[in-house]
């Protein structure tokens, strides 16, 4: 699973997905909350073994999709 903030748009996440089992890859926009609710649930429901995040995500200071 990858995650990225989408620069131009207010809590809208870009999240791609490539499931080994099914050999299949998925991506997309997805519009959230502050809380990040919806990025949540997609991470409950895949269970993605490792998730990759951009580097600047690492540095900010209270970043609210690193703690999700």
């Amino acid at each position: 699973m990858a995650v990225k903030r989408c620069a131009d748009k207010t809590n809208t996440v870009g999240v791609a997905i490539v499931d080994l089992d099914t050999k299949k890859f998925y991506m997309g926009e997805i519009p959230d909350d502050d809380y990040y609710s919806n990025l949540e649930a997609i991470i409950v429901q895949k269970s993605p073994k490792e998730c990759l995040l951009p580097a600047e995500y690492l540095n900010e200071n209270k970043n609210k999709i690193v703690t999700v």
